[in-house]
């Protein structure tokens, strides 16, 4: 029998690990002996095409020498009790490796083979993103109310830390802001999600006029105003899509726009890019900071649907299963773009991409976009988030019970 893996867990994790391998066009016959689950109803069935063995049946290929490795697909919270039961089962020489440690050498793997691959094609099907973004951007509100704003949340320093910043400079992006801007420029940091990490005062004593932008910013501004009530109008958040970012701001109107994380998120990237550099000033700048390729890291879940990426040519790219924009090459016309590559700190593995977006003369939407089937998509978006209103309070219908 060949060497290959073992997966410990077919629940959810174990499922999520094999699922992205498959989708990353990965033969799991050809990687994982099979699954091991101590759940006995489990246990002689098949997942994925491959068997649910017991420990003991582990254990056996294990002193066959068929297994060289076993893979945790189990949350966090299990992994330490799951490595002292494998010490018991499995011979040293098999090593264990976390769900993180054996599928992130491959999704880089996959990034660098899809690059390699990919050819320019921009053919987005709105509605169906836009659908795609109504059902899931209650997991982003979700995530800052579980992670961020509670106070046991595993990111709830982080949000203490915004919430008393009031510089501009953000810290753990450690890219000073302040030389781009001067005294009562106007900055937009759009797509700021709960927090705005940045602050209005400058360095040098000159002070800002600071937007904060989300479109969820409905949400959010309730979540501050319940957990940090005395400082929340300080981050208060004004509403604003990405990819209408025209019809809520005049042309020629900031001064900079930071996006931080948050370009990966939108229903068009490209588009949400125009719309942004459209009302900056000529010379003004977008100044974008993101995870590399986030939506394979994130594994396509929730609003992470794009990449945003770099081109072994230096351009900004961006791309997902089946479209792929450069950037740098569609608005050299309007626009010049300069990157930097460093690596992400907090994540093993990933990098972070820092782009320059400078405006250097003016354009018309028209240029780019198709105005008129701007405005049907906008009116399409209003139907939709009007149905998820319909669908997910549906106290109403039991108003005469």
């Amino acid at each position: 029998m060949d060497m290959k893996s073992m997966i410990w867990g077919a629940g959810t994790m174990g499922v999520k690990l094999t699922n992205n391998l498959h989708r990353m066009g990965y033969d799991l016959s050809e990687m994982f002996v099979g699954y091991c689950d101590r759940d006995k109803e489990k246990q002689g069935k098949s997942l994925n095409g491959l068997p649910i063995m017991s420990p003991e049946a582990l254990r056996g290929l294990c002193q066959e020498g068929a297994v060289d490795c076993v893979v945790l697909g189990v949350g966090e919270n299990l992994r330490r009790e799951i490595r002292e039961e494998l010490a018991t089962i499995v011979p040293t020489s098999v090593k264990i490796l976390d769900f993180e440690e054996f599928l992130y050498p491959k999704k880089l793997t996959y990034i660098e083979e899809m690059r390699e691959r990919m050819k320019p094609r921009w053919n987005i099907d709105f509605d169906s993103q836009a659908d795609e973004w109504v059902r899931n951007f209650m997991t982003e509100v979700q995530f800052w109310v579980r992670c961020v704003a509670k106070p046991d949340g595993r990111r709830h320093q982080e949000y203490l830390e915004a919430l008393n910043n009031q510089m501009l400079e953000d810290s753990d992006e450690g890219v000073a802001l302040s030389p781009l801007v001067k005294d009562g420029d106007i900055v937009m940091d759009i797509g700021c999600g709960l927090i705005s990490k940045f602050g209005k005062n400058l360095r040098n004593g000159g002070q800002l006029e600071l937007l904060y932008v989300d479109p969820l910013a409905s949400f959010y501004n309730l979540i501050n105003k319940r957990f940090f009530c005395e400082k929340s109008e300080e981050r208060h958040c004004q509403f604003g899509m990405f990819e209408f970012m025209a019809n809520f701001y005049r042309k020629n109107y900031s001064d900079l726009i930071i996006i931080h994380n948050a370009l990966d998120h939108c229903i068009d990237p490209f588009k949400s890019i125009i719309e942004c550099l459209y009302i900056s000033k000529v010379g003004g700048r977008i100044h974008l900071y993101h995870h590399r390729a986030e939506a394979v890291f994130e594994n396509y879940e929730g609003l992470h649907q794009w990449n945003i990426d770099y081109g072994k040519d230096g351009h900004l790219i961006i791309w997902n299963q089946s479209n792929m924009m450069d950037v740098s090459d569609a608005l050299s016309a309007v626009a010049k773009i300069t990157i930097s590559i460093s690596e992400a700190p907090h994540a093993k593995g990933w990098k972070n991409i820092t782009a320059q977006i400078v405006k250097t003369t003016e354009f018309d939407l028209g240029q780019f976009i198709n105005v008129e089937q701007e405005q049907y998509a906008l009116a399409r978006m209003i139907e939709r988030v009007m149905g998820w209103m319909a669908s997910s309070y549906p106290d109403y219908l039991e108003i005469d019970k």
